[in-house]
């Protein structure tokens, strides 16, 4: 059923008072629960999140660590408010949290069947809903990049799909009534990762994506200028 899928048939049945979904290509330090679940339930959080260290799929090699976030909001709980200028800075990933089990079944919070890349969609509804952040200032995750087979290195029309899950973070943004506060990292974030995905694609579906990309710019067209924001692409 895919990786949505099969989160969420997990999810099902869990039935501890944390949970974390941990992809089977990353690597977590030892103490990454521990570390997440004591500042979870230090702060009474319902999110509990970390740094991430991006290692090369190929050589293994460290690329870069996820940006921390100021200091001081490692010994609190805060919510998405006070972060709104770089929540869709920090890693949208789940598999750098520790979530409180009864918030997302309270919230009836899910992955959505058949979407690749479906990280992001989840990542903006959570965020949003959780009324307790906790943070870890430790990269205790390990993302293997761009690794021989995934989605991403595969550079196939799965691609695609990264249009769609903008479009159901924004709707969940919308009816949150949080999208306008966060209209600039939020269209900062859907940019840069389309146009990435844009140089990535397999010519194959170069064309289909430009097309769907398009359509989205004339979308946002009036936001982006507003924000003095210009994107160009293709030929």
């Amino acid at each position: 059923g895919g990786l949505a899928d099969a989160r969420n048939f997990g999810f099902a049945k869990v039935e501890g008072e944390y949970c974390a979904f941990i992809d089977s290509d990353d690597e977590i330090e030892p103490t990454f629960v521990e570390k997440l679940l004591v500042c979870a339930q230090e702060f009474d959080t319902d999110i509990t999140l970390c740094l991430v260290q991006i290692i090369s799929g190929a050589t293994g090699e460290k690329l870069r660590e996820t940006p921390a976030l100021k200091a001081g909001f490692e010994n609190r709980a805060f919510n998405y408010k006070e972060i709104r200028g770089v929540l869709f800075q920090n890693t949208v990933g789940v598999w750098n949290k520790l979530f409180r089990t009864e918030f997302l079944k309270q919230n009836k919070i899910q992955f959505i069947k058949g979407l690749q890349f479906e990280d992001f969609p989840f990542y903006a509804e959570t965020m949003v809903k959780a009324e307790r952040l906790g943070f870890v200032p430790e990269a205790l995750h390990k993302y293997s990049y761009l690794r021989p087979g995934s989605v991403t290195a595969k550079r196939s029309g799965e691609y695609l799909d990264l249009v769609k899950g903008m479009k159901h973070a924004k709707a969940t943004l919308e009816k949150a009534g949080c999208y306008e506060e966060l209209k600039a990292s939020f269209l900062d974030y859907k940019w840069e990762r389309l146009l990435s995905a844009y140089v990535m694609i397999h010519t194959d579906f170069k064309e289909q994506m430009s097309e769907a990309m398009r359509i989205e710019l004339a979308s946002d067209s009036a936001d982006m200028k507003k924000l003095g924001k210009q994107i160009k692409f293709g030929g």
